[in-house]
This record gives C-alpha cells, sequence and structure tokens, in this order.
C-alpha cells in the first residue's frame, strides 16, 4: 500500500513486532518517499543488520525531519548509533532522532551537537521560506550551502510559494495620483517682479537696493489686491437695508378759542348833582 501511495509524510509503525526481516523495505519506503519527513519504528526487533540499511537510506533525504528507534528489543550496537549519527549529520532537516539513552559519552555529545545544529538549520530554512515570496536572492545564495538533494526540495517549495505569491503592486499600499498645483495670475506676478534682475551700482554687480525695495513694494500691493479681490469675490457685499419708512406728520393743534368780548354799555354821563 505504502508504495503507490504518493506525497507520504509520515509513517508510525511502533511495536509492530518488526525484524531485520522488514528493513529492506523500510529503506526502500526511506529512499522512494522524498517528501517522507517522520518515521517512527520505535519499540520492534530491529538489531544492527536492520539499521544499518534504515540509516544508509535516510542519509541525505531531502525533508526527512524525524526518525524514531528507540526502545529496540536488544540495545543498539555502537556501530548502529554511530552509522544513524553520520545519517543524522548528512541530512540537516533530520532534527530529531530518537536512540533512547546512550551511555557511550562521545556519541551522546555528538548527538547533542547534531540535534542542536540540524534544528537551527531548520529554523532558518523556514524563516527563508517565508520571505522567499518577496525575492529569490537569499534562497539562491542558501541553496549553494546545502546538499544537492535538499537543494533541489528547497528551490521547489520556493519556486512554488513564490509562484503563489500575489505581485508587489498588489501587496503595496494603493497611491492616490499627484494633485496639480494651481497658481494665480497675482502669484505668478510677484514672482516675476521678484525674480526680475535689477541693475545695482555701475561695476558692484550687485542689484539696486531701492530698485528691489520697489519691486518688493509693488509685490506687497499686488498681493494686498489679489487678497481684498478674492475675498470679496467669495464673501459678496450684503445687500442694502431698505430705507425706513416716513413717519406722518403730527396733527397740528386746535386753535385757540377767541376770548368773549367785553359787554358795550352806554355812557351814562356824570351823574346829576341833587344839589343843583
Amino acid at each position: 500500500m505504502l508504495a503507490k501511495a504518493r506525497a507520504v509524510q509520515a509513517v508510525w509503525l511502533p511495536g509492530l513486532e518488526l525484524t531485520d526481516a522488514h528493513a529492506p523495505a523500510l529503506a526502500a519506503l526511506v529512499r522512494e518517499h522524498r517528501t517522507l519527513q517522520a518515521l517512527c519504528l520505535e519499540r520492534n526487533g530491529l538489531t544492527e543488520p536492520g539499521l544499518l540499511q534504515i540509516a544508509a537510506a535516510a542519509s541525505g533525504h531531502p525533508s526527512l525531519n524525524e526518525l524514531r528507534v528507540e526502545e529496540q528489543k536488544r540495545p543498539l550496537s555502537s556501530a548502529a548509533l554511530a552509522k544513524l549519527l553520520d545519517a543524522m549529520e548528512a541530512t540537516p532537516t533530520l532534527a530529531k532522532l530518537g536512540l533512547g539513552a546512550l551511555r557511550d559519552e562521545p556519541l551522546a555529545m555528538r548527538w547533542t551537537e547534531l540535534s542542536q545544529k540540524n534544528a537551527a538549520h531548520v529554523r532558518k530554512c523556514a524563516a527563508l521560506l517565508k520571505t522567499s515570496a518577496a525575492g529569490g536572492g537569499e534562497i539562491d545564495a542558501w541553496r549553494r550551502q546545502l546538499p544537492k538533494s535538499e537543494a533541489g526540495s528547497v528551490a521547489t517549495t520556493a519556486t512554488r510559494r513564490t509562484a503563489e505569491a500575489p505581485p508587489a503592486e498588489a501587496r503595496g499600499p494603493k497611491q492616490s495620483p499627484p494633485r496639480e498645483l494651481v497658481v494665480s495670475e497675482s502669484l505668478k506676478a510677484r514672482v516675476a517682479l521678484v525674480e526680475q534682475p535689477k541693475a545695482g551700482p555701475a561695476g558692484s554687480g550687485l542689484p539696486d537696493p531701492s530698485t528691489t525695495a520697489a519691486a518688493a513694494a509693488a509685490a506687497a500691493a499686488a498681493a494686498m489686491a489679489a487678497g481684498r479681490a478674492g475675498r470679496a469675490d467669495s464673501n459678496p457685499p450684503p445687500a442694502p437695508a431698505p430705507a425706513p419708512a416716513p413717519a406722518p406728520a403730527p396733527a397740528p393743534a386746535p386753535a385757540p378759542a377767541p376770548a368773549p368780548a367785553p359787554a358795550l354799555h352806554p355812557n351814562p354821563g356824570p351823574t346829576p348833582d341833587p344839589d343843583h
């Protein structure tokens, strides 16, 4: 079934009583499936001959990241351990090699160093693959440091991710078109007056101060006139208020009534003296 499968990434066969008789098939599985990332063979009956075949198949694998062969029925021999560590050194992606407890101190130190080195390699590879969509310069430099088989795998993955990535113009922020600068006629007149060269005193090569001052005054006057015109255009004068209606003339006071004329009595003349 595994022989016909495609793109196999993980195979777990722990505790299945596998022996050295199954080693050729297991080695063929590792060699044929270049996408294999994890293989677990712990708690079986593999010995030195079978482990040597599996180690040879795993050496230089382009994507194998984990291989577990600990807890076999018999302790692993020093030759099998050394061969498995050689395969780990030849496979930078193999960051997890399960060998169980190592009593040999040099082998234990070598296993620790290779585990740390390959783990750092895997982290760096993952970071480069994440940034490969932006450009392939770093990927090309990194490929030159890898084995041929692994370099091909990294290049294939980077090429696929680059092809799937959106173009740079689609990822960048959308920029608005530049705005057109509108210059008024009054400003053009000011610039022309200020930038017009004036002749200074004879032989001095400097502009005439009086002429320059006059030009500056003319420019300032033009600016003030333009400002007033702009304000007049933007703020039209208010409509004149209607004239108030004239108040009605007061009625003339009535003429006073004429005083009554005194009564007219005839003059009786002098009163006659009774003695006469």
